[in-house]
């Protein structure tokens, strides 16, 4: 476990590499080579980081990975989409059902998953109660698909930092995946999302997935679907996942920069889904 943090809003502790990764955005911060000095789909450990820029936001994150493994919500899930992008005929929505899909059954019974589909309500802050709410009540994993920056979810602004500052779920942290454009950017002068999400103290996140520079939404779609066929294997790490997740996508998809490289953890990549029996 990789454990990092600002000694200021611009200075890292521990130092992160900037690799090339799309033709967009030539180079993104990544501790991947810390595990794969060669290729990005050979990572011989699991790897995340915990940007805590003092000893009070360890402990924090530390006491929500202990809260998270002894939960008692260990099936439930909130899956999130943006709204359908008319500009390039893209479906958030159906990408999240797709992920769905993924899940194991137990998963995907009504009483354990719920959807807030930006399209499925009548104005942007209906939505973001109902997200919130959501998250709230507890839930092992919070699943965004969507247009996102560095502190947003939409562009609509249906999630962003301000939201994840004043989540109420002490006690009741969750791992969240977002599977959009720049959230886990943590070499910024500012926090990202991700890092709001996971620094937060005694609520939020206690893992978030993420990425550190722009990505493809139907990539990313293909990734989650072999991401989420290792992840709820009996005893699989989310680092562990990562990992084959990332071989697999290689070569069954080929070798895509933004994917490999920018995808990143942060949080202890040895915490897992699903509860020890």
């Amino acid at each position: 476990m990789n454990i990092a943090g600002h000694a200021s809003p611009r200075e890292l502790l521990v130092p992160t590499f900037f690799v090339r990764t799309g033709g967009l955005v030539f180079h993104a911060p990544s501790d991947v080579i810390y595990a794969a000095p060669f290729e990005a789909s050979t990572v011989e450990l699991a790897i995340g980081r915990i940007p805590a820029r003092n000893e009070r936001e360890l402990v924090s994150v530390v006491d929500k990975i202990m809260q998270y493994e002894n939960r008692s919500y260990p099936t439930t899930s909130l899956f999130v989409a943006d709204a359908f992008d008319a500009g390039n005929s893209y479906d958030f929505a159906s990408d999240s059902n797709g992920m769905i899909m993924s899940l194991p059954t137990d998963w995907k019974q009504a009483d354990n998953l719920s959807t807030v589909y930006l399209d499925d309500y009548e104005s942007v802050s209906a939505a973001k109660q109902a997200l919130i709410s959501k998250i709230e009540d507890g839930m092992s994993l919070v699943n965004f698909s969507g247009h996102s920056d560095f502190s947003y979810w939409t562009f609509s602004g249906l999630f962003n930092k301000n939201d994840a500052t004043a989540l109420n779920n002490l006690g009741l942290p969750t791992v969240v995946a977002q599977w959009g454009c720049w959230n886990n950017y943590f070499t910024s002068g500012s926090e990202s999302l991700g890092e709001t999400l996971l620094l937060s103290e005694g609520k939020g996140a206690a893992l978030v997935l993420g990425s550190t520079t722009l990505t493809n939404a139907s990539r990313e779609r293909v990734f989650v679907s072999i991401l989420y066929e290792e992840l709820f294997k009996d005893d699989a790490t989310i680092g562990s996942s990562f990992q084959v997740a990332k071989r697999r996508y290689r070569t069954e998809v080929g070798n895509d920069a933004d994917m490999l490289w920018g995808l990143t953890i942060l949080g202890d990549p040895g915490m897992r889904l699903l509860l020890l029996k």
